[in-house]
Formats: structure tokens, C-alpha cells, sequence
């Protein structure tokens, strides 16, 4: 991995530190009770907020048919990283083909952001689990 890939998982990760609860909204059914509503995350959120991934990704390259893809399986959101970073996407090491640990590991980061139970007291705090995955690509990660 790259100095510049760990500089960028940092950063996410310093920006869930930073967060009081997950970028997205409720999307609320009439037909089941209030309590069963599921919350979406989302890359962009409401009041501004940005997701693990979605942090990654500036405006000019974000749009909502991105929303309900993952980081991982998602070329239209992996496009918007690279495009993000000022490079090409059909020629960078990090392209749709790619097995890439980047990817893997900011995926790994997106799941935790999107899992309720990282969330305590208004405050990310990942599963250890989860570390331990980003930690496998990326051993120097500060959590």
C-alpha cells in the first residue's frame, strides 16, 4: 500500500472520529411500525454529512444514482474516488479490475460506518473486528 492510500484511510478514518452518528436518513414504510423503519446510509447525508467512502469523494464527481452501491462492488463510486484524486480511473492501479487493498480496506471502513452497533454514545467506535480487518492491509492505522 501506498504512502498516499494510508494517508487517505487515515483521513477516513480520523473523519468517523470526528462524526456523532451515521450519514443517512430513515426510510420510513407506513405499512410496518415506526420502531422497524430501516435506517440507509448514505454517501451524502443530511446537514452535509459525508460516510467513510463518501468523505472521499468530492462534489463535482458525486451523484445520488451512486447511493445504495457499496465501495467495494460500486464502479460508479470507485470511479469517483480515483476522479477525486485527480487521477484516471481506466488507468490507475485502483481501475474496476483491480483486487485492490485500498479498496478493500476503505469497504471494510464504509461497513463499519454504516453498522448501527459502531455507534455509542454519539460516538464512532468500531468493532474490533473491523479494526482488525483495516489492520491486516494497513497495520499502522491509528484508531
Amino acid at each position: 500500500m501506498t504512502e498516499h492510500e494510508k494517508n487517505l484511510l487515515q483521513s477516513v478514518v480520523n473523519h468517523l472520529k470526528t462524526m456523532t452518528e451515521r450519514s443517512g436518513v430513515y426510510r420510513f414504510d407506513d405499512e410496518v411500525a415506526p420502531e422497524d423503519n430501516e435506517f440507509s446510509c448514505l454517501y451524502r447525508g443530511p446537514n452535509g454529512s459525508k460516510c467513510a467512502a463518501g468523505f472521499l469523494i468530492k462534489d463535482e464527481y458525486y451523484h445520488e444514482g451512486m447511493e445504495g452501491s457499496s465501495v467495494v462492488y460500486g464502479k460508479q463510486v470507485r470511479d469517483a474516488i480515483i476522479l477525486s484524486q485527480g487521477l484516471n480511473p481506466e488507468d490507475h492501479e485502483w481501475s474496476w479490475e483491480s483486487d485492490s487493498n485500498f479498496f478493500r480496506a476503505l469497504g471494510v471502513l464504509q461497513e463499519a460506518h454504516d453498522d448501527e452497533e459502531s455507534w455509542v454514545d454519539g460516538a464512532f467506535q468500531p468493532r474490533l473486528d473491523y479494526k482488525q480487518r483495516v489492520k491486516e492491509v494497513y497495520p499502522d492505522i491509528q484508531w
